[in-house]
């Protein structure tokens, strides 16, 4: 199968992952795990080399602003090619946001990004990810449903 949901620790997931020698895995899900940035950060590493990785989700755990920079880490490189992130229901607010759309200014690969029910943010966020229709990333499908952004968010974001 090419999906994992698990509800191990992130730090035993790691270690299984990264020793196995058929890295085919091409969807990872990790919804509702209670993951924070540093559990992102240790189930990225595991992942470095499964090139055929190209979602990932992680929709309802704490990822915060350090997961954002980890994800434009991992853009920045040639490792991975994601091309779908769930960030769903995580703990954004605008300032993460605005550190997420600056880190995926070099995500060529990404296609489809997944913001919904992250009710903290506003359009001050919002603008910051207009940014990046107009940079290098790809992205087609911005998923972005009950944040309750109003006209001023739609606005930022036209």
């Amino acid at each position: 199968s090419d999906r994992l949901n698990c509800g191990m620790s992130i730090y035993r997931l790691g270690m299984p992952l990264s020793r196995r020698q058929h890295k085919s895995l091409t969807r990872f899900v990790l919804d509702q795990n209670n993951l924070d940035d540093d559990s992102l950060s240790e189930i990225t590493a595991a992942l470095s080399d499964y090139s055929s990785l190209g979602s990932l989700c992680v929709m309802g755990n704490q990822i915060r602003r350090e997961g954002c920079l980890l994800l434009g880490t991992i853009f920045g490189s040639s490792a991975l090619c994601l091309k779908e992130v769930d960030l769903c229901r995580n703990e954004l607010d605008d300032e993460d946001l605005q550190t997420l759309a600056a880190a995926l200014t070099n995500a060529t690969t990404l296609q489809r990004l997944s913001l919904s029910r992250i009710r903290s943010i506003t359009a001050a966020g919002l603008r910051a990810l207009s940014h990046l229709f107009s940079s290098a990333c790809p992205v087609e499908t911005l998923f972005l449903e009950e944040m309750n952004i109003g006209d001023e968010g739609a606005e930022a974001l036209a």
